[in-house]
C-alpha cells in the first residue's frame, strides 16, 4: 500500500505513524510545504 498525506503538521505525522503501526509494508509519503516537516508531534515536554 502506498498512502500520501498532504501536510506535514502534528495530525499528518499522527497519520503517518499510525498507518506505519497497521501496515509495516506501506509506503507513507508525506507532502509538506515547508523545508522540513515537524518530527516531533508535541516538542513542549522536552
Amino acid at each position: 500500500m502506498h498512502l500520501l498525506i498532504i501536510g506535514g503538521s502534528d495530525a499528518g505525522i499522527s497519520a503517518a505513524l499510525r498507518a506505519h503501526e497497521l501496515d509495516l509494508g506501506a509506503e507513507v509519503t508525506i507532502a509538506v510545504a515547508d523545508d522540513f516537516p515537524n518530527f516531533s508531534i508535541c516538542g513542549l515536554p522536552y
